[in-house]
């Protein structure tokens, strides 16, 4: 894969692991030989994009937020980029749509995303802007086509959780660390 210059996305979708890296969307089904699958740019850049998340719903792969320029080199240089609130989708991994440019949650990065009830969840995370870290958020949003959200908390504990790992469980969702 040449030098990561950004965090992957990760997450299991139709029997394979995939990641998002770059614009690039890479699929295994043994963990040691991986195949490149998308035939456009995830997230519509090659530039790194830090902390995206990539989950499934409804049978498609989705892929929310991060900061794009995300290029943490020597020093911890963080790049020089934004925190984004687009939201991108793909039935097969090979093709993706931009479904929202901007979504009513905040730009984010280190946020989670899961489902629950049938819906897509976005939760925590932080802004991002030329490169500085912003606050965190303390909000969480839900969809069920990833273009109308709907606010479901604006003040929990969330903008304490950064980089939290995410359980799913059927009817449950664990949020680790952060």
């Amino acid at each position: 894969f040449g030098p990561i210059f950004a965090t992957v996305a990760a997450t299991v979708f139709n029997g394979e692991m995939w990641f998002v890296r770059n614009g690039t969307a890479y699929a295994s089904s043994d963990g040691a030989s991986w195949t490149s699958r998308s035939s456009n740019l995830v997230g519509g850049t090659t530039l790194g994009r830090g902390y995206a998340t990539l989950t499934v719903h409804g049978g498609q792969l989705w892929y929310l937020g991060g900061a794009i320029n995300f290029a943490p080199g020597s020093g911890g240089n963080p790049g020089t980029g934004d925190a984004t609130n687009d939201v991108w989708t793909s039935s097969d991994g090979e093709t993706w749509t931009q479904v929202a440019a901007t979504s009513p949650f905040s730009a984010r990065y280190q946020h989670a995303s899961f489902v629950l009830n049938n819906e897509l969840w976005v939760f925590g995370g932080r802004g991002y802007s030329s490169g500085v870290d912003g606050p965190g958020s303390a909000s969480a949003y839900s969809t069920t086509n990833g273009i109308t959200w709907t606010p479901r908390a604006t003040a929990t504990e969330a903008d304490r959780s950064l980089l939290a790992g995410v359980v799913q469980e059927p009817g449950r969702v664990s949020l680790i660390g952060g």
